[in-house]
């Protein structure tokens, strides 16, 4: 089996000892991983020691390949699944919506316990706040506080955030409206409603923005004072910095009661200022945290940041045997155009595999296949003519074996060690190259529907299945017109 030789191998090598405890700082190397099978490995690997793991990529669209996969390998062999967590980009980018991307990411980085994390290597290089600063620039606010309620206005104005005159819609902004103040904070998930009574907070709601009605009454908010929180590389330039660390910032805590609702730190007290410190994203995360590293070209580049981790080196090409370990993972031959060959190239792979998966990215794809498989698809097409040439020689690939699962899988692969192996839909059909998700995108005029009533005669609407197209009514469809 794939986990158990290269856990004995590791073992032998003294790398993980019986009780799956990994060793201080070392290296393995370990070759023969084609396709997605370096993600196989690590979803497996996980499994087994339950070790936190980062994943360094070369750039972000191996990042979100890499996620793609994970995805489906730890739906097989995770009861319990970590928290997959990957690491915004943009690092040129100080838009709200990165911010507080990069916010959340460091949260989740602090606070989740059992996780597998993915970092493109431009962000890991890249400089971020030290945990210090992070948390002493977040307010903490309680129903019943007081402190004048100007003055906060003012701090929110100064510290990263953006006063609208329309409803708030968007991370980083604050509408005010008499004693009402709507925000949406760095940090959060929601935006908040704070109510006044002169100075004094009267209640603190989360709302939503579609109705602008309330949905949850709060006792306390977070959030954060983002000014100079992050740089990107184009406004360091325009620092006075001493040693890349670019030089004390002007967000000065009061006196008065404002002070008060900083998270206080270490030493216990509130702090007056912060000054920007920077840090390696790596420095979030403990000294037993396995780093995978998958085909670096310049991993020298990062041999002095990593080397107090213990690092596993995957790579598709077989590595020397002094090295590393090899494993016997073949790529998937090219499958032949038209159902026929298609079913029969799919039942060779049948006969010599203990267990197929083929991934679809959706529901209708899987049921094609499905129907395919089972010659349901060939019924009225033009390849209706070998039905029957197929069902008298069994053809039809055994079902027994196969598993559908539904996902986005990078690229297939078999693997003779375990007689298992992986196709996605669009490799079994030659179809196109599995392209990135795109990013979504915040925006008040797209959000989803719940109800088809909702929509109006020529809008566009986008079906998670079928693609993009014009709404253009509801109709009534009789039993005789089917």
């Amino acid at each position: 089996m794939l986990l158990q030789s290269v856990i004995s191998d590791l073992a032998k090598n003294k790398w993980i000892d019986a009780k799956r405890h990994v060793a201080a700082a070392p290296e393995v190397h370990i070759g023969g991983l084609w396709g997605s099978a370096p993600l196989y490995l690590i979803a497996q690997f996980y499994q087994t020691t339950q070790k936190d793991i980062l994943i360094i990529t070369e750039d972000e669209e191996s990042a979100d390949f890499a996620l793609d996969d994970l995805k489906v390998f730890l739906g097989i062999t995770s009861k319990t699944p970590p928290a997959l967590l990957i690491a915004p980009t943009n690092e040129n980018d100080i838009s709200a919506k990165t911010i507080q991307d990069k916010i959340l990411f460091l949260n989740r980085l602090i606070t989740q316990g059992g996780k597998i994390t993915i970092v493109p290597k431009p962000v890991l290089l890249a400089a971020f706040p030290d945990r210090q600063q992070l948390d002493s620039s977040l307010i903490n606010l309680k129903v019943g506080q007081f402190f004048e309620r100007n003055e906060f206005i003012e701090k929110l104005l100064t510290s990263g955030y953006e006063k609208t005159l329309d409803a708030v819609q968007s991370v980083g902004e604050l509408s005010i409206r008499g004693g009402i103040i709507d925000i949406f904070p760095f940090g959060g998930q929601e935006p908040v409603r704070i109510e006044w009574d002169g100075n004094r907070i009267e209640s603190l709601r989360l709302f939503d923005m579609s109705t602008q009605l309330s949905v949850k009454t709060l006792d306390n908010v977070e959030l954060y004072l983002t000014k100079n929180l992050f740089y990107s590389n184009k406004s360091k330039e325009g620092n006075n910095q001493k040693d890349g660390i670019p030089a004390q910032v002007g967000i000065q805590c009061s006196h008065g009661n404002l002070d008060s609702c900083f998270r206080r730190n270490d030493h216990g007290g509130g702090p007056k200022e912060f000054i920007t410190k920077e840090t390696s994203l790596l420095n979030y995360f403990p000294s037993d945290t396995i780093i995978a590293l998958i085909d670096h070209q310049a991993a020298e580049e990062l041999h002095d940041p990593v080397s107090k981790y213990p690092k596993l080196y995957l790579h598709k090409i077989p590595v020397p045997v002094a090295e590393g370990i090899n494993l016997t993972i073949e790529s998937l031959q090219r499958f032949s155009s038209g159902f026929t060959n298609i079913l029969k190239e799919l039942q060779d792979l049948v006969d010599k595999a203990k267990n197929i998966h083929i991934v679809s990215q959706n529901k209708a794809e899987e049921s094609h296949l499905k129907a395919l498989c089972e010659g349901g698809a060939l019924v009225g097409s033009t390849y209706g003519a070998h039905r029957e040439a197929l069902l008298a020689t069994n053809k039809f690939p055994s079902l027994d074996k196969i598993r559908f699962l539904q996902g986005r899988l990078n690229e297939g692969f078999y693997s003779k060690d375990e007689g298992i192996a992986f196709i996605s839909h669009r490799e079994l059909f030659n179809r196109y190259r599995l392209l990135r998700q795109p990013k979504s995108v915040v925006s008040s005029r797209a959000r989803t529907t719940e109800a088809f009533w909702e929509l109006q005669r020529g809008d566009f609407a986008v079906h998670t299945a079928h693609g993009i197209g014009r709404y253009l009514g509801l109709k009534r469809i009789y039993n005789s017109e089917f």
